[in-house]
């Protein structure tokens, strides 16, 4: 199945999307039936939001540079409740847009706080909602990836 999904990238991962290269087996998440049942949301824009944001808390665990969204094939997976697929190929002609945090210190800060946590555990803590609630993801168009690393 296709569908928008958020994915958290390291820096060495978004310099090769950015470069040409094709990304395999990623974690994202994505406005599944079992996220929007655990969430309590219809599908649309609201929902795809919660994605992004569940995929910032997600990439706080991962050191994660940006995000991107993606329309891409997907296979859900666990933690179910958050939306989590596996993406089996990633190509910068998929990429809808590019997300970077407002205040990269403040997503130190917060990565910090979650640090061996696990998505659960860090989408619960105050660090990571009080991260996600006091600073926005800056949009990007896919053709400025390369400038933002």
């Amino acid at each position: 199945m296709r569908m928008l999904a958020a994915i958290a990238l390291s820096t060495e991962q978004a310099a090769g999307l950015a470069e040409g290269a094709e990304l395999v087996d990623l974690r994202g998440y994505a406005p599944t039936a079992a996220m929007l049942d655990a969430f309590e949301l219809s599908a649309g824009e609201d929902a795809e939001y919660v994605a992004l944001l569940i995929a910032r808390a997600a990439g706080l665990l991962d050191d994660a540079a940006l995000l991107v969204t993606a329309e891409v094939a997907v296979h859900e997976t666990e933690p179910a409740e958050f939306g989590a697929v596996t993406v089996p190929v990633l190509r910068l002609a998929d990429v809808h847009g590019v997300f970077v945090d407002d205040d990269p210190a403040a997503a130190v800060r917060a990565a910090a706080a979650v640090e061996g946590a696990d998505l659960d555990e860090a989408w619960e803590s105050p660090a990571t909602q009080t991260f996600l609630g006091e600073h926005d993801l800056l949009w990007h168009h896919p053709g400025e990836l390369a400038d933002l690393l």
